[in-house]
């Protein structure tokens, strides 16, 4: 087994090469508690425990796996090759609305997921997470990052787009949760009170803000401003815009109120964040 932590992201994501094992591997012993994973396998077939249940996975399985889920990959005379990589829950993307929002539908499962992949995905994907593996090499670790970032999203909207949504959903809370979200991603620019959405869900505001904290460790209205948020500094990096364009965009009142929010959040001013981004 090949380990390739890299030393300034440790903390973020670790990467093992599974090429051949001669004992039973232990996630208790390479993923850190707090962290998910993804396992590709790449060729042959490799038997894995997860949660005392024992399955076996083929040539190019995706598996996705939230933190808190053990699993075992049982020793193979077969060889298998496989990637693993893990990654702390502050390394999943979420440069926009959409990847917010894949982010904590993922963070919300509570059970593994097996991603469908067509064939024709198939040399898209390998060469992503090769990319994201020799990326240390560059000792840039926003590319690989960026990289890390498109795979994971890809798999998640795989996983979305194959109508097996709630495969992985056990409670009427986490279906509650995505259904939010998919009304966030519709409506964030203009409505940015909790009631709009629980007023959406035929629920109370006080309910779904039970819910977004049980799931995602978030209020309701954390989630609605992070959409705001990152929203406000995409339409920043258009130089064309002004900033009264860009909060009547997003429906605030005013300028002023626009610019105390995105302070508030970021501890700079849309203008100081504009000069500091594209200077």
């Amino acid at each position: 087994m090949t380990n390739t932590d890299q030393n300034n992201n440790e903390k973020y994501l670790k990467i093992f090469v599974l090429k051949e094992h001669s004992e039973t591997i232990l996630s208790d012993d390479i993923i850190p508690p707090a962290f998910h994973s993804i396992i590709f396998i790449i060729s042959g077939s490799v038997d894995i425990c997860i949660n005392n249940i024992h399955k076996t996975f083929l040539t190019f399985d995706f598996l996705l796996i939230p933190n808190g889920i053990r699993f075992n990959i049982l020793h193979s005379e077969k060889n298998p090759k496989l990637f693993i990589i893990s990654f702390s829950p502050g390394f999943l993307p979420e440069n926009n609305i959409s990847a917010l929002n894949i982010k904590f539908y993922f963070l919300s499962i509570q059970s593994f997921m097996v991603i469908p992949i067509s064939p024709e995905d198939i040399p898209f994907l390998k060469k992503t997470f090769k990319l994201i593996h020799t990326a240390q090499n560059t000792n840039n670790h926003q590319f690989q990052r960026d990289l890390f970032g498109v795979g994971f999203n890809f798999l998640m909207q795989k996983h979305i787009d194959s109508q097996q949504v709630y495969t992985g959903i056990h409670s009427q809370k986490q279906k509650i949760l995505f259904s939010f979200f998919k009304y966030l991603e519709q409506n964030y620019k203009k409505e940015h009170q909790v009631k709009f959405y629980a007023d959406a869900l035929c629920i109370t505001a006080g309910y779904l803000n039970k819910i977004t904290r049980e799931l995602t460790d978030k209020t309701t209205k954390q989630l609605i401003e992070e959409a705001v948020i990152i929203e406000s500094k995409t339409l920043l990096h258009n130089k064309v815009l002004t900033i009264s364009e860009i909060a009547e965009a997003l429906h605030f009142g005013s300028c002023s109120s626009f610019s105390n929010f995105f302070k508030k959040h970021t501890s700079f001013s849309p203008s100081d964040y504009r000069s500091k981004m594209l200077r």
